[in-house]
């Protein structure tokens, strides 16, 4: 004797079957098969059970029980904004170094809690950036083999998404905009926010000692008119 599938028994207890169908199931049913008939009951209390389901409501303290649990396992990522450790703008450059063509780049230390963020900004162009940088763990003597996502970010619009490698290193070129900085989400669902403080690019040699030649001659001037000197005439 053939038998009819599970899935056309549960499509019998729903009656979703055409009427053919239905008639020859229900022949097959009353010709005596056991089989089938065990199928069709269990379709038919898996059915019941679902529609009792349906109209269950739970407690009221139960309900408040698990949604204060459940936000208590999906706290908000924390956040907060790296301090600026140390940053080579505030230290002073040598005499010979500060009057140079060439735009210096920018290294800074940042940290919160044990994390150290070690940025190098380098201008390539009036409006080109690049960034290279370093996250490290100040409590690890070495770094775990582990990879940050990193967004670079210009106020509330996302302009690039990073990975740092197995090291913690991390690079980039970008435009230069206002209010660059970096976001590392971290395994603990820590955010680091790290603003990017960019170098501005230095005057050309040209106008550098045109700038100084005019300080020299505003000088001299001032103290000719302290002692009341004059220029004396060339072929004297």
């Amino acid at each position: 004797m053939e038998h009819f599938k599970l899935e056309q028994w549960a499509d019998f207890v729903r009656n979703v079957l055409k009427e053919k169908d239905k008639e020859k199931m229900q022949l097959h049913l009353d010709s005596g098969c056991q089989t089938c008939s065990q199928a069709l009951n269990t379709w038919t209390r898996f059915r019941q059970a679902a529609s009792r389901e349906s109209a269950y409501q739970p407690p009221d303290g139960a309900v408040r029980t698990v949604k204060a649990f459940l936000a208590n396992q999906h706290r908000p990522a924390r956040a907060g904004v790296a301090q600026l450790l140390f940053d080579s703008f505030l230290t002073p450059a040598l005499a010979g170094v500060r009057s140079a063509a060439a735009a210096p780049a920018r290294v800074m230390l940042y940290g919160m809690g044990d994390y150290r963020i070690d940025l190098r900004i380098e201008p390539r162009s009036a409006s080109k950036l690049a960034i290279v940088g370093q996250i490290l763990i100040a409590s690890q003597t070495a770094y775990s083999a582990a990879s940050f996502p990193i967004a670079l970010v210009s106020g509330n619009k996302t302009l690039a998404l990073l990975e740092t490698t197995e090291f913690g290193e991390f690079a980039c070129d970008c435009e230069s905009q206002p209010n660059l900085r970096l976001e590392f989400t971290l395994p603990d669902t820590t955010r680091i926010r790290v603003p990017l403080l960019q170098p501005a690019l230095a005057t050309s040699k040209s106008s550098s000692e045109a700038s100084d030649s005019k300080s020299v001659k505003k000088r001299n001037l001032s103290i000719r008119k302290r002692t009341g000197k004059k220029d004396r005439p060339r072929g004297d």
